[in-house]
């Protein structure tokens, strides 16, 4: 019995204590732009979960670093703490930590400025602190701990999924939709290969799809246009002959 099957028993069994319905009717009730994600997400599960167990079995020892804008770099942190989390609304979550003993220290002089990188630090979770001397210098001293994650979950509204990558190759966060049929094994592997540092073509891949999309929907508009105008000749000469 894989993982999957181990999720989906579980969560068949807390659904039908609570509600007496089997898990195969609570799926059936999602809405449709859910189910059209749906099997991908699942076969995305079971990947990024027996991925996240191999890690988290095997602690391969991988480095990462990260920019502090232009005023710092942490360096030399190691990966750990592989956690991989889903939940029955198809929510998926692999997560973990980069960290080091080296605290990164830089400072700023300008008030707008500290704002700005305080703001972005907070919102990317990394445990800062600062100084205001009178002088109006800011120093900052930032933890050497990042935590990294990469979250699939189904859009709100859309038959897509939407693939929030958090910290994972710079510090701030990263978000992409995917359409039912590019869940499958090619993000998944290179997902992977994000997680373990290794050169990939995510992004590159991301935004040919993205190009591909845009000259879709432009041939589709041009071909709406078109049609929009000859059907306002059509009418128009149709009135015409009747005049």
């Amino acid at each position: 019995m894989g993982f999957l099957d181990d999720v989906k028993n579980q969560q068949a069994a807390k659904k039908t204590a609570k509600s007496g319905q089997p898990v195969e009717q609570v799926e059936s009730m999602r809405p449709p732009h859910v189910q059209a994600v749906a099997p991908g997400l699942e076969m995305m599960a079971a990947g990024m979960g027996a991925f996240a167990r191999r890690l988290a079995a095997v602690l391969p020892d991988i480095q990462a670093s990260y920019d502090l804008a232009i005023y710092g770099r942490l360096t030399g942190l190691r990966q750990s703490g592989y956690r991989f989390a889903t939940t029955p609304d198809l929510k998926l979550q692999l997560s973990f930590t980069c960290k080091s003993s080296e605290t990164v220290e830089f400072s700023t002089t300008s008030r707008e400025t500290c704002d700005r990188i305080l703001d972005e630090l907070i919102q990317a979770r990394l445990k800062v602190r600062y100084l205001s001397h009178a002088d109006w210098k800011f120093i900052f001293s930032v933890a050497p701990v990042v935590p990294v994650s990469i979250e699939l979950e189904p859009h709100e509204s859309d038959s897509v999924a939407r693939l929030t990558l958090k910290n994972l190759d710079h510090i701030g966060t990263q978000t992409e939709r995917l359409r039912p049929d590019e869940l499958d094994e090619n993000p998944l592997e290179q997902l992977k290969h994000c997680v373990l540092r290794k050169p990939d073509q995510f992004k590159e891949q991301i935004a040919m799809r993205q190009h591909e999309r845009d000259q879709q929907l432009a041939v589709e508009t041009q071909d709406s246009n078109y049609a929009d105008a000859l059907g306002r000749i059509k009418e128009l000469f149709g009135l015409r002959s009747k005049e």
